[in-house]
């Protein structure tokens, strides 16, 4: 009959098999860096892509215009229930616009709520790293504004809109909004990047 400590594991092999986790540990260290650092173009994309996205759903179910406010020396894009009509050229502002929201005041009423769409707006971040090359507005480059605005329809449709950015020479995207379905592509191709802004 075999003894109960014939059955155990000696201070040896303890030490050996820990010796072996900590060189998986030591090697595995470098590669999980890799995945969680931040990736400056992937999450600017990301936000602007998740901005389109939502603000279209937003003005879809809220059967009022939503808009996108991009402005790229805060580093920072908004979402919120559009304004009402400015003066005629006002980045944003259309002088028809097709749902009579002329002049100024709050917010129109969610009729299916009845509170006021005036919640705070939801925001997103473009990292500090990222230089636009483009960024248009209905045929209006706005990258030396203080702001763009993208105005979204509860039809599904948007405006016209287009932005090419980079990080360095070798990492460029470029986003692209299709006006009549109000959804949003990108490019990561600078060779394809005439065609993209012309389609």
């Amino acid at each position: 009959m075999r003894r109960a400590r014939d059955n155990a594991f000696t201070m040896i092999e303890l030490m050996i098999v820990l010796a072996i986790a900590s060189v998986f540990l030591v090697v595995s260290i470098p590669m999980l860096g890799v995945v969680i650092t931040e990736n400056p173009i992937r999450d600017t994309t990301k936000a602007i892509l998740s901005a389109m996205e939502d603000a279209r759903d937003m003005a879809i179910l809220k059967g009022q215009p939503y808009e996108v406010v991009i402005r790229p020396m805060d580093l920072s894009i908004t979402i919120s229930p559009a304004a009402r009509s400015g003066p005629p050229g006002a980045m944003g502002f259309q002088s028809n616009d097709p749902y009579g929201y002329s002049g100024y005041g709050p917010p129109p009423v969610d009729p299916t709520a009845g509170i006021q769409l005036s919640q705070a707006p939801k925001s997103y971040a473009i990292h500090p790293e990222i230089y636009f090359e483009m960024l248009a507005v209905n045929y209006v480059e706005s990258k030396d504004f203080p702001e763009a605005r993208v105005r979204f329809y509860p039809n599904g449709t948007s405006d016209k809109f287009t932005t090419i950015f980079q990080r360095n020479s070798d990492e460029w995207r470029g986003i692209h909004l299709d006006m009549i379905t109000g959804r949003a592509r990108y490019e990561t191709d600078p060779y394809k990047f005439q065609r993209f802004i012309e389609g």
